[in-house]
């Protein structure tokens, strides 16, 4: 897949920008923004429970600060139960 230009990429805005098009078809439902460290910690053990997930700094676009993050022996946990965090 082909990125546009950085002057092009520049204008889309900030990330969390794709948390408002949840619903709408264009991004996946389970799109999330997290802005502190303890609504990271509620939240994200729980969404790791269901699957692999990525994981994007809110700032550039030059693919730095971007982690794809899966559990390893993810079958021996409850789907759709909060992970240990230190799972």
């Amino acid at each position: 897949m082909g990125m546009p230009h950085p002057d092009v990429m520049v204008s889309f805005g900030a990330k969390n920008a794709l948390t408002a098009l949840v619903g709408t078809g264009l991004v996946p439902d389970d799109t999330y923004c997290y802005y502190n460290v303890s609504e990271f910690k509620e939240k994200f053990p729980l969404s790791l429970s269901l699957g692999e997930r990525v994981l994007k700094q809110n700032r550039g676009s030059t693919g730095e600060g971007i982690w794809r993050v899966r559990v390893v022996d993810l079958d021996k946990y409850e789907k759709g139960k909060s992970l240990p965090l230190d799972t």
